[in-house]
């Protein structure tokens, strides 16, 4: 009889063991399938976020390197403005030094190519830089096409002041090309044009007549070309004839100028 309630108690105690482990087994699985299913959807977040990030930090990256290649762009850009700009500089030049080879001096002359620096308020008198600091005080003042513009009234060395031939303050004699005698005295007008005047009333002058300065030999301002004739006016109760003279250009507008000077070698 005690056998017996041995056998079945030890019987009860496996079956027990044998339950326990299959709930706890059964159990397991449950906490396993619960614990990936919240792992899982963590982990996709996660992913997503992570994905996110990666790819917002990656747009960064980009734009940034992106300016950096504007800002590499822009430098090489101003570079490249800068080095046109020379030699836009230079083709000038060479064709200054083209034309002014073309204006005829003595031998005793020499032309000097200036740069513009500056105009006075009225307009009349303007500011050159040369190399040369041999200019000196009534050296002819010319565009590089070869026409007289003016003349230095102050030299600094490598600079001067130019009287341009439009100011009040500008007179002197000149002559219609292709005639020795003095034909009138050229003043400024302040204006467009350079009035002649005091010419007598014998002297045939004609519209399109060109006018240039005196061959004086004291001085190199000789045969130099003005400008044409445009306009003659005669009056009967004067005894001297008026004319206007065009130049055709704007000498304050002008870059390089010419000066015509003595050669000291």
């Amino acid at each position: 009889m005690i056998k017996k309630n041995n056998r079945f108690l030890f019987v009860s105690f496996l079956l027990i063991i044998f339950l326990l482990v299959s709930f706890f087994t059964s159990a397991s699985s449950v906490i396993k399938n619960t614990t990936f299913k919240i792992t899982g959807s963590l982990q996709e977040k996660i992913t997503e976020k992570g994905s996110d990030f990666f790819e917002t930090f990656s747009a960064f990256k980009n734009t940034s390197a992106l300016k950096d290649e504007v800002k590499k762009l822009r430098i090489e850009n101003k570079k490249l403005l800068v080095e046109l700009s020379k030699m836009e500089e230079v083709r000038q030049e060479n064709q200054i030094i083209r034309k002014v080879v073309d204006i005829e001096i003595k031998e005793d002359e020499k032309r000097v190519i200036a740069n513009v620096l500056g105009k006075d308020l009225s307009g009349f008198q303007i500011i050159i830089s040369h190399q040369e600091n041999s200019i000196k005080v009534d050296d002819p003042v010319l565009t590089p096409e070869g026409v007289l513009i003016g003349r230095v009234i102050e030299s600094y060395g490598t600079s001067s002041k130019v009287l341009l031939l439009a100011s009040k303050e500008s007179s002197f004699e000149v002559k219609v090309q292709n005639d020795d005698a003095p034909i009138g005295i050229i003043s400024g007008n302040e204006d467009d044009l350079l009035l002649l005047d005091l010419i007598p009333q014998d002297k045939k002058i004609e519209v399109g007549d060109r006018v240039v300065t005196l061959p004086i030999e004291e001085t190199v301002s000789r045969g130099i070309f003005i400008g044409e004739i445009v306009e003659v006016v005669r009056d009967d109760v004067e005894n001297f004839t008026k004319a206007y003279i065009e130049q055709d250009i704007n000498p304050r507008y002008l870059d390089y100028l010419v000066v015509i000077t003595k050669d000291d070698k």
